[in-house]
């Protein structure tokens, strides 16, 4: 064997996973947000309602509210004239809207009671008044000065949306883990829940090693290059529902490494160091880690193509991915590691994504010969052809960051298999941050 690869003792990915898990309990930590705030945000225990929605019975239509049983007998012969009382308000302020408070309506019925004889005129989505139980539209009603006709029965409930169709009090409306979309907070807002207990998002540290890299866009020394896997590491980690925190660009030398460790550990729930994982002579990542405390290195050398000098560590019980320097190489390892692990810290259900869907495979794929037992992930362009998704696979080098622009899902090929055939369906994974469909980020 090949030198280099000798000085590896490989771990499959889930081993290594193990391994981690046998030292970390992903409990993921909780907090107090505004509802208003909460957005895409996970809740940390169950929403139960304390209220009806509606919390009484509500019209369908603008016309007006009356008693079914009063005009049960009404007819064009005999039409049943009733007495209009005027448009019912909450308060002086209120000039057309009769969407309630439920406090200001409660407060209001006591004076908004239908008599006999009466028919309240009524706005959609306004209460009714107590006594009514029915709704004549405008359109169907025959309206002279302050009185209606109402020339045939309608029968008790017509156009009434009643008390509590929506949500009952008592009701479970959201389980612990649930993701908060935009119109679940509408719905917790009608519900007047002001604040949320919610899971917090893990502190994920950033800590890019290598003396080369440069944040500088505008000018580049000689010798240096662009500090690349940061901005789209980052923006992965929040996509994820992680908050990246960049400890900034640290130089190949073991105690500036060792130092940004330090750092990282006393604020974040799981760190990520990218460069530095080789066996070269300015790869100080795992001395660095094994220099702090035990239990340090736990693995080092997967079985990933590619990535396979990526590393995982431990310290302070705090765990520690150590990507590669290539970009395609350090996404893999992001997909297989962080990504489950920032997942959990977050409350997120389970370690793996739940955006993945069939398609077709477009051309013939092959495992590179030197790792074909390794799990390999192979990035694909997915399109819509003649109702079926089509993959195509593709290849390229490990540096390659034009090839991930031209990807929009990946295939995780088990360690086994060496070739996929063109026409094979194929489970494509999608990543939010990385992935779009029809031109749409996710």
């Amino acid at each position: 064997m090949h030198s280099r690869l000798a000085a590896y003792q490989y771990t499959s990915v889930g081993s290594a996973f193990e391994k981690i898990e046998q030292h970390v309990r992903f409990t993921p930590k909780s907090e107090i947000v505004s509802t208003l705030g909460a957005y895409r945000r996970v809740l940390a225990e169950n929403i139960i309602s304390k209220s009806n929605i509606p919390a009484s019975d509500t019209s369908h239509m603008d016309g007006f509210a009356v008693k079914a049983k009063e005009i049960s007998r009404a007819s064009r012969i005999k039409p049943v004239i009733l007495k209009v009382r005027p448009r019912l308000l909450t308060n002086s302020s209120e000039k057309s809207d009769f969407r309630y408070s439920n406090a200001s309506f409660l407060a209001s019925r006591r004076y908004n009671i239908l008599r006999s004889g009466e028919a309240f005129e009524i706005s959609t989505g306004g209460y009714l008044p107590k006594g009514a139980d029915t709704i004549i539209p405008f359109e169907e009603a025959n309206i002279i000065d302050n009185e209606i006709k109402v020339h045939s029965p309608s029968p008790k409930g017509a156009f009434v949306y009643p008390t509590g169709t929506d949500i009952k009090a008592k009701q479970l409306i959201f389980s612990k883990g649930h993701l908060l979309r935009a119109q679940d907070i509408g719905l917790l807002a009608s519900l007047r829940i002001k604040k949320v207990v919610l899971f917090k998002k893990p502190r994920v540290g950033l800590i890019p090693t290598g003396s080369e890299l440069s944040d500088e866009l505008d000018h580049i020394a000689l010798g240096k290059k662009f500090n690349t896997n940061s901005g789209i590491i980052g923006r992965l980690v929040q996509e994820s529902g992680g908050l990246p925190i960049d400890f900034g660009i640290t130089s190949d030398n073991i105690n500036a490494i060792r130092h940004k460790l330090c750092n990282a550990l006393n604020t974040c729930d799981l760190i990520l160091t990218t460069g530095g994982t080789s066996i070269g002579k300015h790869d100080f990542v795992r001395s660095a880690i094994n220099s702090i405390s035990k239990p340090g290195m736990l693995a080092h050398g997967i079985k990933l193509d590619r990535g396979r000098v990526a590393g995982l560590a431990l310290l302070k019980r705090k765990p520690i991915v150590c990507l590669p320097g290539p970009i395609q190489a350090a996404l893999n390892v992001f997909i297989v590691f962080a990504y489950p692990m920032i997942r959990l810290l977050s409350g997120t259900a389970g370690k793996k994504s739940s955006w993945v869907f069939y398609a077709t495979l477009t051309k013939n794929w092959q495992a590179r010969k030197r790792f074909p037992n390794f799990l390999k992930i192979v990035y694909v362009k997915v399109s819509y052809y003649k109702n079926n998704f089509k993959a195509e696979p593709l290849v390229g080098e490990t540096e390659s960051i034009s090839l991930l622009s031209k990807a929009n899902g990946y295939i995780l090929v088990p360690e086994k298999v060496k070739k996929v055939m063109a026409g094979q369906t194929v489970a494509v994974n999608l990543l939010r941050g990385f992935s779009d469909i029809n031109g749409e980020l996710m």
